[in-house]
């Protein structure tokens, strides 16, 4: 029997090839072409060219970078990504860059009348392309977030029912709410009472300094005579010592003394005088 064939792997691309062509604009920016080329078994050409734009300001640490890695920039500065597979034979790589695209056509060229050659094939992916599938992913990953908060407090209600200890029903809203009641230490709307004759306390004054006039309602403390036992000074407090505040002195005007109207007795009958018989 013939010897039974051995299986040779074979390998997918060999020995790829990356060559990079570095720009220097005026602005200072550098603009960068990355060229990666492998070769199948088969003789065709995989060709993955990137067009990388570096800002000014970046520009020396990109450089730097690029000088002792051999690699190109970093993915954040691509603008444009081609590939194409060239077949056995085919010379030239033909660039498609962002300053000036020429369209290939779908005709394919003919070689001496012979057999047709396939044009190369060639697969763009911008940029806008990359930021596409970015946010449909971020989009995703957003979903699946709402999705997962949403089981977790479904989740957390049913464990709520099931524990003794849980929020009651809130009480229905009360329509007749109780009327407003002023607070012990705010000021009562009615006067304080006065008593006709009188008199405060001379020379008091409370411990801020302020004198009955400030009690009496033609003050900023008008009306406040229910605190005014927090205010007391030296000589006690208004409520003592102001008549607006229930306090003071009685006046007592002085004793007046009737008057005596003098009385005018007549003047004596002169008796009659009688002359001898």
């Amino acid at each position: 029997a013939p010897p039974m064939a051995t299986a040779v792997p074979v390998t997918a691309f060999i020995n790829p090839i990356k060559k990079i062509e570095r720009t220097t604009n005026a602005d200072g920016s550098i603009a960068v072409k990355a060229t990666t080329t492998s070769r199948r078994p088969n003789g065709y050409r995989d060709v993955t060219i990137e067009y990388f734009y570096v800002p000014a300001n970046m520009a020396g640490t990109v450089i730097m970078s690029m000088d002792s890695t051999g690699e190109p920039p970093s993915s954040l500065y691509l603008t444009k990504m081609e590939q194409q597979v060239l077949p056995p034979g085919t010379g030239e790589v033909m660039s498609h860059a962002p300053s000036s695209a020429p369209q290939t056509t779908g005709a394919a060229a003919a070689v001496g009348g012979n057999n047709p050659v396939p044009q190369p094939y060639i697969h763009e992916d911008s940029v806008v392309g990359g930021r596409v599938r970015r946010c449909a992913a971020v989009f995703g990953c957003v979903c699946i977030i709402i999705v997962a908060v949403g089981i977790v407090g479904g989740v957390r209600g049913i464990n709520n029912t099931q524990n003794p200890i849980y929020w009651p029903t809130p009480a229905p809203y009360n329509w007749n709410p109780t009327p407003w009641a002023p607070y012990p230490w705010e000021a009562s709307p009615t006067p304080n009472p006065t008593r006709a004759g009188c008199k405060d306390t001379p020379g008091w004054v409370d411990q801020y300094g302020f004198e009955c006039d400030w009690y009496d309602g033609s003050g900023s403390y008008s009306g406040m005579c229910s605190v005014g036992q927090f205010n007391q000074g030296s000589m006690g407090p208004p409520t003592e010592n102001c008549c607006a505040c229930g306090g003071g002195s009685t006046y007592i005007p002085p004793t007046q003394w009737p008057t005596i109207t003098p009385i005018i007795s007549p003047p004596p009958t002169p008796r009659p005088t009688h002359s001898p018989a």
